[in-house]
Formats: structure tokens, C-alpha cells, sequence
């Protein structure tokens, strides 16, 4: 394969190769870039050797015919399959022609932290080209409050916080996303220009503690009320923030099952209400009203034929108990 030089890609006074298989500062001849790949898939399966192999040729050839989008899946998939540092070169390149200079850097970047033999001049040329990416971008330092949370403009993930450097994005107006296990998504926005240097904070909130109340009834048509809140017919399933909550299930002819839980973060807790018919004589107003009138008559009768209407005086009573005698 011939070496194919893009004349407007300098660095350091030396050109960027525009293959796959070029690095900086010469070309890599076809058996020392086979001897490459070789030496650093040593501890590859032997079918993942062969397919990422394959997947570097083929990226080879379409980054001849300048279909650098077929070209930069290609690299992104032998790099998947064996992470050998230049094919990140390649990749980046591929970006920079797609006019992605955010994600190039990104590449190259990466292409700086896993090549471990670079020369200092090869080093020193890459780094020219990263920055001549980054006067078209705005260099933002991203602060979120936890750590661990992802951040994205669109699909693109700028890493994970918290961010050693500044990140590079392209001009205009950008929406920052943050998102965590555990914690709420956070947006943010901003209008950027190329060359601004600025800085981004992002706060994330906890997402509320909440568990899973599932009610079910021994019959059916029982209406769900939790917390004075009708959530649906038995057998029912929603979810509620952790803590206590007062559950009342009603159904026609049976008494009320009222019953306080407490749901804790994560839990599913069943419930289920076995209903009592209500008695209709025993549960009527009147009933108890009739029922206490007697009683109180019976009581009344019972002090009457118990108690003397003439009542003797007993020695040393109170004077208020002689009193109530007859005169």
C-alpha cells in the first residue's frame, strides 16, 4: 500500500498521513504493521485476532477511497475487538475529515494515553494537530456535585465525572445532560463560541426513595384508597414513596379494612384485605339506639324493686344521707 499524503494536514512541519496505517512522522510497511497488530492481539481469542484484522483492512481501504464513514466504523470495530493504541490514530484521523473535531480530540487523546513507545517527535506532532482542532471549539470544564455521572451532549459522551480536564465542544447553543443510577437526569445549557474557555455546573438531586404497594381483596369490586386517594379496584399495584400510608379497602355489604403500612425504599409489599360481611340488622343506627333505650330501662326497673322506699337511717351516716329520709 502507498503512502497518500493530504496536503493541507501539517504538523511540526511534517504531514499527516491520510491511510490507516500511517502514524506520525513515516508509514508503516506491510510487515511491520502485520508484526503490530500481531504482537498486541497476543492475548486475543483467535477468532476475535482474524475479525479485527479484517475490520483494520477494510477501514484501510475505504480511508483510501475518502469514505471515511465506513472507514471510521470499521476502526471503531477492530478497536472493539483488540485495543491496539493506533487504531485510535486512525480513528481520530477519521474524525478530523468528517469535520468532528470534538470527537477527534477525544481520539487523540486517548491515542496519547495508550501509545506507551511514541516518540517525542510523533508526540509533539499530534499535539499540534489537537491543537489546531480546538481553536474551532469552546473548552469547557464540567463540575457535577457527585461523582460517577455520565455527561452527554446528544448521543456524544463527553465521560464521567469528575472530569480531569476541560472538554471540547463545538460552538452554538449545547445541552449538557447528567445522569447516574440513583439519581435524578440533569440538564443544562449554554451557547458556546469557538476558542471560549469557560466552565459548567451541573447539581443532581437523589431520586426519591419509593417501594411497590400491591392490594389485593377476598372478593371482588373492592375500591383501593391510599391515603384518602381512590388508586383503583382490587387487585391493584402502584407505586408510592418509601414511608407509612394509611390503605382502606371498601366494597357494598362489607365492612371497611382499614390498615396502615410503612413501605420502605425498594420494597414490594402485598396487602391483602380479607373482607367481613356487615351484619344489616347489627350495623343499623336504630339498632343501637333501641338496644341502649332498653338497657337503660331495664336498669331503672332493676333499681326500683331493689331498692327500699322506705330506707332505715343508719347510725353514723352523714348528716346529707339523713337528710334524704322521709319525714
Amino acid at each position: 500500500m502507498g503512502e497518500r499524503w493530504h496536503g493541507s494536514c501539517r504538523c511540526c512541519s511534517q504531514e499527516i498521513p491520510r491511510g490507516s496505517f500511517f502514524v506520525m512522522g513515516g508509514t508503516l510497511r506491510r510487515l511491520s504493521r502485520w508484526a503490530l497488530l500481531a504482537t498486541a492481539m497476543l492475548a486475543s481469542s483467535a477468532h476475535a485476532q482474524d475479525e479485527a484484522r479484517d475490520e483494520f483492512m477494510r477501514g484501510a481501504q475505504l480511508y483510501q477511497t475518502e469514505d471515511y464513514e465506513g472507514a471510521l466504523q470499521a476502526f471503531r470495530r477492530s478497536y472493539e475487538l483488540a485495543e491496539v493504541p493506533v487504531v485510535l490514530f486512525n480513528i481520530a484521523q477519521c474524525l478530523r475529515y468528517l469535520d468532528r473535531p470534538a470527537e477527534a480530540i477525544t481520539a487523540f487523546h486517548q491515542y496519547l494515553e495508550s501509545e506507551t513507545s511514541l516518540s517525542a517527535e510523533r508526540r509533539e506532532a499530534v499535539e499540534s494537530a489537537m491543537q489546531e482542532l480546538e481553536a474551532k471549539l469552546a473548552a469547557v470544564r464540567i463540575v457535577v456535585n457527585v461523582p460517577g455521572a455520565e455527561v452527554f451532549i446528544g448521543d456524544r459522551s463527553l465521560g464521567t465525572s469528575p472530569f480531569a480536564g476541560p472538554v471540547y465542544v463545538g460552538e452554538g447553543r449545547q445541552r449538557f445532560r447528567a445522569v447516574r443510577p440513583g439519581y435524578l437526569p440533569a440538564e443544562r445549557s449554554m451557547t458556546l463560541r469557538a476558542g471560549q474557555n469557560t466552565s459548567l455546573q451541573i447539581e443532581m438531586e437523589r431520586e426519591p426513595e419509593e417501594g411497590t404497594l400491591v392490594v389485593s381483596a377476598s372478593v371482588p369490586g373492592a375500591v383501593v384508597y391510599v391515603d384518602d386517594r381512590r388508586i383503583g379496584e382490587a387487585p391493584v399495584e402502584r407505586t408510592f414513596l418509601a414511608g407509612e400510608h394509611d390503605v382502606v379497602v371498601e366494597v357494598d355489604g362489607y365492612r371497611d379494612h382499614d390498615e396502615r403500612v410503612t413501605l420502605r425504599d425498594g420494597q414490594r409489599l402485598e396487602l391483602h384485605a380479607d373482607m367481613q360481611v356487615r351484619d344489616p340488622v347489627v350495623d343499623k343506627w336504630w339498632f343501637w339506639t333501641t338496644i341502649g333505650g332498653a338497657a337503660l330501662v331495664a336498669v331503672i326497673i332493676t333499681l326500683a324493686v331493689t331498692v327500699p322506699s322506705s330506707p332505715q337511717p343508719l347510725d353514723g351516716t352523714l348528716g346529707t344521707v339523713r337528710a334524704l329520709e322521709a319525714p
